[in-house]
């Protein structure tokens, strides 16, 4: 895997297991998910003036795509429970 050049197994392992705890961490917590999504397309906005906000947002979410490996962060469930950090242990 091209990735893992210069990469440690176990570090590898660290960057798989916190990019699992932010999906899931998404999918569970709709306001974490937004506010992560807000914070890309604001920097967009801010950095590279991407005025147009449904582009904008939807750039946001292709980065997070990327980014945490998943093909739709969008959640498939209005699910508004907050999740905790003591949760997060538990994913």
């Amino acid at each position: 895997m091209a990735v893992s050049r210069g990469f440690k197994r176990s570090e590898l392992f660290s960057i798989r297991l916190a990019r699992d705890i932010f999906k899931k961490s998404f999918e569970r917590n709709k306001d974490f998910r937004d506010g992560y999504q807000a914070n890309i397309a604001m920097l967009l906005h801010d950095k590279y003036g991407m005025t147009d906000r449904k582009l904008r947002n939807e750039a946001a979410n292709d980065i997070m795509e990327v980014i945490f490996d998943a093909k739709d962060f969008r959640p498939q469930k209005d699910d508004t429970n907050k999740v905790s950090r003591f949760e997060l242990l538990d994913l």
